[in-house]
């Protein structure tokens, strides 16, 4: 009888020690590799004259310029990109108000693969972002940054491309 009581309590001991393990994101900081690619990013505006208040949409295109299929994140807005004003001087135009995103850890749900020499173009709406910046009459630089993060933080088991890519600026003026 003793041994039964043994051996119910190893396998629930064993049984509660897997399920934290599945809980929390350390076993996949073991499984994850990085994968190594050369990505790009291009942003284009739907408009780069634009009267002052107007809010216009941001194109952008991903390129896996590299030799292997790589899998990347779902691009979601100030989850994995960004885009950002800048004065010509450089000096970036600070954020007044922007929504608030709930973000919840990515899984393998949230990878997207990419073939060499293939594209991914994605668009972010004006409605979503046009509380973001006042820019008033004047010069300026758009420019778009798409990350990502550690494996520790996320629940993927897939390998995925792991850094920062940023595009180069494009002239916007403000009427």
């Amino acid at each position: 009888m003793r041994q039964i009581y043994l051996i119910i309590s190893a396998v629930l001991i064993l049984l509660v020690v897997s399920l934290w393990l599945f809980s929390t994101p350390i076993p996949y900081k073991f499984l994850v590799k990085p994968q190594h690619g050369n990505l790009t990013l291009t942003v284009v505006p739907e408009k780069t004259r634009i009267n002052e208040g107007e809010a216009f949409d941001v194109a952008f295109m991903l390129e896996n310029h590299g030799k292997n299929s790589i899998n990347i994140w779902k691009p979601e807005w100030l989850v994995n990109y960004d885009i950002a004003f800048y004065y010509l001087n450089g000096t970036p135009v600070p954020k007044y108000h922007c929504p608030l995103i709930q973000r919840v850890q990515m899984t393998d749900k949230n990878l997207i693969e990419l073939k060499p020499g293939q594209a991914l173009k994605f668009v972010l709406k004006a409605d979503v972002w046009r509380n973001c910046w006042i820019l008033k009459k004047g010069e300026y630089l758009l420019k778009a940054a798409y990350f990502t993060g550690n494996p520790e933080n996320e629940r993927i088991t897939k390998p995925y491309w792991m850094g920062r890519v940023e595009s180069g600026g494009v002239r916007v003026v403000v009427e």
